[in-house]
């Protein structure tokens, strides 16, 4: 029986969808009951001292590490245990650098998206965006040297190639799957429990699942909410789950007084995302790049409507089941979501769309071909 051990991000790194990949696989390899002997090697962060860094270490910093960080570069690569025999499958590309830890062993890492390398420009502001950058750049200049790199879909693949010089043949793309539990909930008394206790009746409910980093696109959807309420006097209201909003997020919300239009929920547990998902009217997701964009899938398989913009691998997954456009202008969005208000078949049709489309994801699939990945990693 084959060995793989998965070495999934430290779970202080709050990256939901890089958890859910990491569990969802694990969790699929063992009801496939597939001849693989799989060890989750998932770490806590702990406290560390002394934070000296090695004059040899290839990326000079300006600041001082956060702890997060320090552990992740300097404490995890001692931790992981190595099974003789074995392949390793690194599931985040950020922690590429773990490559560099044992020349000898077998590599498969997955890549979902080189987002950082394309907006460098926009993100890095301080020295410490500088640095975090850079070894972001060291951890993915490893990627070379893994046996296999596994892509969350064909535009991760052309990132790879266009930004690394990755050859193709070294590339397989393996969407994700879907939580069965993700699914479409008629006449549910908690959904109404929730649309009471936040005051939802009556209102056009937008919702966004993600975190608030600059790609995500939030002040954009914050405009489209402001050209929704004042100029098309539309009762809308937009539910957001994940990571807080930042200080400036916070302020423009203040600005454009959308306070009382916009309910933060903060991370929260599968069962009650699902009812959120179920309780929304329309999934609206302008983000200005996706590796794969799993919150739009998890919505079609709700039956939620998706409007999603049209770059990145945000086409190769919603497919004609929703909405596409480019996240330019704000007056289009702000129409497109009017007309739909005012035409509920509309939204009907996409939910139907979007409940057929999702069925041709699963993590069945994903771990099927990521198992055929490792079984060539196994011959080489």
């Amino acid at each position: 029986m084959q060995k793989v051990v998965l070495l999934p991000p430290l779970i202080e790194d709050y990256n939901k969808s890089m958890e859910v990949y990491a569990q969802e696989l694990a969790r699929a390899f063992k009801e496939q009951k597939l001849p693989i002997q799989t060890h989750l090697n998932f770490l806590h962060q702990v406290k560390t001292e002394p934070k000296d860094i090695s004059p040899d270490f290839p990326v000079k910093l300006k600041t001082v590490l956060p702890d997060n960080l320090y552990f992740k570069y300097f404490v995890y690569p001692n931790k992981i245990n190595w099974l003789p025999n074995s392949i390793v499958h690194i599931t985040d590309h950020s922690y590429g650098h773990l490559l560099f830890a044992n020349p000898q062993q077998k590599f498969v890492i997955t890549c979902h998206d080189l987002t950082l390398l394309r907006f460098q420009k926009k993100i890095v502001k301080t020295d410490a965006d500088q640095d975090r950058l850079n070894l972001f750049k060291y951890s993915i200049s490893a990627l070379k040297r893994a046996q296999a790199i596994i892509a969350d879909s064909k535009a991760t693949q052309n990132d790879l190639e266009m930004f690394l010089n990755i050859p193709k043949t070294k590339i397989k793309v393996i969407p994700l799957g879907v939580n069965y539990l993700y699914q479409h909930l008629n006449n549910n008394s908690e959904i109404n429990e929730l649309s009471n206790k936040y005051r939802l009746q009556n209102h056009f409910i937008l919702l966004h699942v993600g975190n608030n980093a600059f790609y995500k696109n939030m002040s954009f959807l914050f405009k489209i909410l402001y050209l929704l309420i004042n100029k098309h006097q539309q009762k809308v209201k937009l539910m957001k789950i994940g990571a807080d909003f930042t200080e400036f997020q916070k302020m423009m919300i203040r600005n454009l007084n959308l306070s009382a239009n916009v309910l933060h929920l903060g991370e929260v547990p599968l069962k009650k995302q699902i009812l959120f998902y179920n309780l929304a009217d329309l999934l609206v997701y302008p983000s200005l790049n996706e590796g794969f964009g799993l919150p739009v899938l998890e919505a079609m398989a709700c039956g939620t409507p998706v409007l999603t913009s049209n770059l990145g691998s945000l086409p190769s997954v919603v497919g004609k089941a929703g909405l596409l456009l480019e996240p330019k202008h704000h007056e289009e969005w702000a129409n497109t979501i009017k007309d739909l208000i005012n035409h509920p078949e509309k939204l009907n049709k996409m939910s139907e769309l979007g409940l057929t489309r999702a069925k041709e994801f699963s993590w069945k699939n994903t771990a099927n071909k990521t198992y055929e990945v490792y079984q060539q990693v196994i011959n080489l």
